[in-house]
């Protein structure tokens, strides 16, 4: 099949990728896209687009075992690439309740270097509280594939639609993180625009497994236009590893957008204090954990708190 061989070409980027895949008759069979998933020689980002037509027609209902089939995921997903959604900063693209298990993976992630901007992540809100590790095994063919896929999202980045003309963009001027506190309560004064912290967190009893509520306090500096920034909170690595950054646990992340535009009247503030509420985490293990803040690839500041348990020991 001449648009077989097309998705196998290395210089295919998300825009040529996507077009191909538009013209694809809609009855190509699954069998066709088989192959393209298994073989790595493929660009990741077709296989990516190929695993989102193929979910598009999941219906709610189905199995973690006949979803990873669909997909071939015992040839490319990784349990680095699958985490626990436990907090919601921001909008998710599937419902967020408190008797299901919401998870997100990360498909075919990009390999540093070769330019690949483009990423998807497949959100999965699965009934009843399995663990990830059943969640993977089951999605992979294993034990724990009987569990029911009640709802189905997608959130994709760098997806330009071919023959979309980018819109003129600024020169992005990244903000400087002044300071990063976690406290219980962060009150702010309408009319003044001040923050009152109440409780600074520095270490977090919690009994584990189990949720933590925060509030998360920023002072930005230089913003004077729109910035996105990647609120990331790590766990502490697993015994068994390093203590290197790789090896930290992704426990959340989320987004926060900051809006400023260019013609508004009068010089930017020289500080903007912005309070995140009710942030809540499930936490696993006790140790160091990380709270990071970041903007594209650049970090603007971490902050660090311990986890302890006040029932062990």
């Amino acid at each position: 099949m001449d648009l077989i061989d097309a998705l196998r070409d290395e210089t295919l980027d998300a825009p040529a990728a996507r077009a191909l895949l538009a013209r694809a008759p809609a009855g190509v069979p699954r069998e066709a896209w088989i192959p393209l998933l298994r073989d790595e020689t493929v660009r990741a980002v077709a296989r990516r687009l190929i695993v989102r037509r193929l979910l598009e027609e999941v219906r709610p209902g189905a199995t973690l075992a006949e979803i990873g089939a669909l997909v071939a995921a015992d040839a490319w997903l990784a349990p680095a690439h699958v985490r626990h959604v436990s907090v919601v900063i921001g909008k998710l693209p599937v419902q967020f309740l408190a008797e299901d298990r919401v998870i997100a993976i990360d498909v075919c992630p990009a390999v540093p270097g070769d330019g690949d901007r483009h990423r998807l992540l497949v959100y999965l809100r699965i009934a009843g509280q399995p663990e990830l590790d059943e969640i993977i095994e089951g999605l992979r063919g294993g034990a724990g594939g009987a569990g029911e896929v009640r709802e189905l999202g997608f959130l994709e980045a760098d997806a330009t639609r071919p023959g979309d003309a980018p819109a003129p963009q600024p020169a992005p001027r990244t903000p400087t993180l002044g300071a990063l506190v976690l406290c219980r309560r962060a009150l702010c004064d309408g009319p003044t625009g001040m923050h009152t912290l109440v409780d600074v967190l520095v270490e977090m009893r919690v009994r584990l497994p189990g949720p933590a509520m925060f509030d998360i306090y920023l002072q930005l500096r230089g913003v004077t236009g729109s910035a996105t920034l990647v609120i990331d909170v790590l766990g502490p690595p697993a015994a068994d590893e390093g203590e290197g950054e790789r090896e930290r646990e992704l426990l959340t992340t989320g987004t926060l957008t900051l809006g400023a535009p260019p013609d508004a009247p009068g010089p930017p503030p020289p500080a903007l204090g912005v309070a995140i509420p009710n942030v809540t985490v499930g936490f696993e293990r006790p140790g160091e954990h990380r709270l990071r803040v970041r903007c594209g690839d650049e970090v603007l500041g971490e902050q660090s708190f311990e986890v302890t348990d006040p029932g062990a020991g």
